[in-house]
């Protein structure tokens, strides 16, 4: 009995989903500017990349009068939360169902062994990200010091320890690089389509800003400093989408997949990470709700994203 209801709700979720999709689209679809294909996915590119500023704007404001020890803040620690279940969302009811169930331009869906070399791919970007995290903390180590694993812990508790940051900008450049050559090549097969992934990346690109954005400032970055960030990774979207204009978007799914291992490896080190050393119970119950809160949201995402 208690299946059949959660089939039910599933099902009415899906259904509601799927009708309030079609009312958004059709509002945009009459107010969207009627210019070409290119032109069109450069507009939502933009858009996408310059709106999470705003969101960024206002996270700082709240940062900055709610919080004084941003390193024992439980603000910051549901902000981690939040991001962590909305990564963890995004990877398994997104990239993971992308990977198994991915169209050919020719209508064909992925055989078995070309599944798993998406899952190859994947599992690439987490090998890449600790690849690049132990070349990146050999760079920014001091080389006088590196005999000495005392005066090497000691510099990089001076440092801020700086690889996660690099390796989060190294992600999310190429995750948006992987939006851009989405969204505009699903322009480029019609216009309404290219809205359901414009507008479904919009989604999920605000929660993957705000933790971004508080763990920069957790670290003692300002506003100024991520929002740079920002713009530089935004940067990425613009790029991959005249790539998109120039080149075949056939490799689109391997970005997407290569993007999700970077990702799945930023949340553990970073995020789940700082987590684990949550000293309190009521604070450890209030970040469990708030992953589920963010994997909710993704699912939202995802079903909005099936046609």
């Amino acid at each position: 009995m208690i299946f059949l209801t959660f089939v039910h709700q599933e099902t009415s979720l899906n259904d509601l989903v799927g009708k309030t999709e079609s009312r958004i689209l059709d509002e945009i679809m009459t107010s969207y500017p009627s210019y070409n294909w290119k032109t069109q996915a450069i507009i939502a590119t933009f858009i996408i990349q310059t709106v999470p500023v705003i969101v960024m704007a206002l996270v700082y404001t709240c940062l900055k009068k709610f919080v004084r020890d941003s390193k024992n803040s439980l603000l910051i620690q549901l902000m981690y939360a939040f991001t962590f279940g909305s990564i963890m969302g995004d990877v398994f009811f997104h990239i993971f169902p992308s990977l198994n169930n991915y169209h050919t331009q020719d209508g064909k869906v992925f055989e078995r062994h070309q599944q798993i070399r998406m899952h190859y791919y994947f599992v690439g970007g987490m090998i890449l990200s600790y690849f690049l995290e132990v070349i990146i903390n050999r760079l920014f180590s001091n080389p006088c010091n590196q005999n000495s694993d005392l005066n090497e812990d000691e510099s990089r508790d001076k440092r801020g320890d700086s690889s996660p940051v690099i390796l989060a900008f190294f992600g999310d450049f190429f995750h948006n690089f992987a939006d851009g050559l989405a969204i505009a090549s699903t322009f480029g097969l019609s216009p309404k389509l290219g809205l359901t992934t414009a507008v479904a990346s919009f989604i999920h690109e605000i929660p993957d800003e705000i933790g971004d954005f508080a763990y920069l400032y957790k670290n003692g970055y300002g506003y100024r400093q991520a929002l740079s960030y920002q713009l530089l990774t935004g940067f990425g979207s613009i790029m991959g989408a005249f790539t998109s204009f120039t080149f075949s978007g056939n490799t689109t799914i391997e970005m997407v997949a290569v993007s999700g291992g970077l990702f799945t490896y930023m949340s553990l080190l970073v995020f789940l990470n700082d987590l684990r050393d949550s000293s309190r119970i009521s604070w450890a119950i209030a970040n469990t709700i708030l992953i589920f809160l963010g994997l909710y949201v993704m699912q939202t995402v995802a079903l909005f994203q099936k046609s």
